[in-house]
């Protein structure tokens, strides 16, 4: 997605600070490598066959694509207090709102809270959502644009057998993500990306019966055109400023992507 933003928006100002406490930069680039070439990550590192000259220099091209694309990567796990100095620090190094140029921070939470649990672990979520609204506030006081992206995980109860049982209860809803209350009021849109091929007990089709959109049995859970590939939905649960909506995606794991599903 930071490589969409850039991609799709050839004609904006703006810096990506991106968190990223779990894996390493470079792996993160081979991904990146792997979803723009339509190679597998094992080709790239060429773990069967080393990668021919011409591969090779397509490599080259487009890592320094990559190196001139405006993403800042921190990979020092922190706390709340010191991500917000962090954003802070970068903010007032990197970016002047009079030059009409914005921001975008993305923030895995679960490296935050790993180790921790129960009421320890909603605690430090509910820090953090309440910190990036104070800075969104503070940003927005002297003319800076930023938006925040987090990304969050679900409760275990979708995989219950009440729910898988039951089509009615398939779809996701804001219960279901975890520290619900702050992730959900503290946010302009929150999406939830639901693959229910994983879900055990979730077969044939997914959800109720769609009439209209031409799903008499419910949505398919492997991809119509391609039966090797399973379908991911997007479904967006709150839109601040328009109307919910579900995204047909369809795996492309092999290639670490996500495709837009075409009939």
């Amino acid at each position: 997605m930071k490589r969409d933003f850039v991609t799709l928006n050839p004609n904006e100002k703006f810096d990506i600070l991106s968190f990223e406490f779990e894996m390493l930069i470079e792996d993160q680039l081979t991904r990146s490598l792997s979803s723009a070439l339509g190679k597998t990550v094992k080709e790239i590192y060429s773990a069967e066959k080393p990668l021919g000259d011409a591969e090779m220099e397509l490599v080259k091209t487009k890592l320094k694509s990559f190196g001139d694309a405006p993403i800042y990567y921190v990979d020092n796990a922190g706390t709340v207090p010191q991500i917000v100095s962090t954003i802070l620090t970068f903010a007032h190094t990197n970016i002047s709102p009079y030059a009409d140029k914005g921001l975008v921070v993305t923030i895995d939470h679960l490296l935050l809270t790993k180790g921790k649990e129960g009421e320890r672990e909603k605690e430090i979520v509910d820090n953090l959502m309440q910190a990036l609204i104070s800075l969104k506030k503070y940003f927005a006081s002297i003319g800076l644009r930023c938006i925040f992206v987090v990304l969050s995980q679900l409760n275990r109860d979708i995989e219950s057998s009440e729910r898988t049982s039951n089509k009615l209860l398939h779809y996701p809803t804001k219960n279901d993500i975890f520290a619900a209350s702050s992730v959900y009021y503290c946010s302009d849109y929150v999406m939830i990306t639901h693959r229910p091929a994983a879900i055990s007990g979730i077969s044939g089709f997914y959800g109720p019966e769609r009439e209209e959109d031409g799903f008499p049995q419910g949505l398919p859970i492997r991809c119509p055109n391609d039966p090797s590939k399973t379908m991911i939905y997007w479904h967006v649960i709150k839109e601040r400023f328009g109307n919910n909506i579900t995204m047909m995606m369809v795996d492309d794991f092999k290639n670490s992507s996500v495709k837009e599903y075409k009939p």
